[in-house]
């Protein structure tokens, strides 16, 4: 039996394969190396010849419902993601000569949030 829950998980990671293919065909490096669900939901990690690597590590949020946003202010997804983040900040600093961190969502979020 299909749930809306397992729905919503499977559209969750479409949207994350959606969001890993764009990083592929945008990025601008031959020696990027892209992950799905690894140290985040999609990673960019790019190598250079001088020894230095950069990182983006993106949440990715798919919404069906019509009203609201997944990374309102209070949103328990948020607050997580940032959690998560900054645990591992350390760590990456340590390995990565510059980090990016973006939230991705398919919808409109205000401009006076916190995820704006």
């Amino acid at each position: 039996m299909v749930t809306q829950e397992a729905s919503s998980k499977f559209l969750g990671f479409l949207y994350q394969i959606e969001r890993a293919l764009y990083r592929i065909f945008a990025s601008e490096h031959n020696s990027a190396i892209f992950g799905i669900e690894t140290a985040d939901d999609v990673v960019e990690e790019i190598s250079f010849g001088n020894g230095q690597f950069h990182v983006s590590f993106e949440q990715d949020k798919h919404a069906l419902s019509t009203s609201g946003q997944p990374y309102q202010d209070s949103s328990k997804n948020l607050w997580h993601t940032m959690h998560i983040w900054l645990s591992t900040m350390k760590d990456a600093r340590e390995k990565y000569e510059e980090i990016s961190y973006c939230l991705v969502t398919n919808k409109n979020v205000g401009e006076n949030t916190l995820a704006n």
